[in-house]
């Protein structure tokens, strides 16, 4: 029965954030659904928001949130073994605060703001 519901929003458009989270996860599918929220976050953001805002906007681990920026980042390293660096989506990029260099913020890039505007065209 859920599914007929899910079904029946898909046709009347009531669910846009599931239509966005379904295009992100057709375009990147090793997105896990922690990487949409995070995405939707820095490009909702007035500013660029700090891992620990992400961190407290997705009720996520401060690992996962590291884990997921890095991976939407240019360049990836492998889990198991950090030597092993592989290209990264390159829709968000994360640097230091100017004014507090003990915190991290996460800015979409401009591949990541192509990517937004695509998701705001189909919602």
């Amino acid at each position: 029965m859920p599914l007929n519901l899910i079904q029946d929003a898909r046709r009347a458009s009531t669910l846009p954030a599931l239509q966005t989270i379904e295009t992100l996860r057709d375009i990147y599918p090793d997105f896990p659904l922690v990487a949409c929220l995070i995405f939707l976050a820095v490009a909702g953001a007035s500013e660029p928001p700090t891992m620990q805002e992400l961190q407290q906007v997705t009720d996520a681990p401060q690992s996962t949130i590291s884990r997921c920026v890095q991976m939407m980042s240019a360049r990836s390293v492998h889990r198991a073994d950090k030597r092993q660096v592989k290209p990264g989506h390159d829709i968000v990029r994360s640097f230091e605060d100017p004014l507090d260099t003990r915190f991290k913020r996460v800015e979409l890039t401009p591949k990541g703001k192509a990517l937004l505007r695509r998701l705001q065209a189909i919602s």
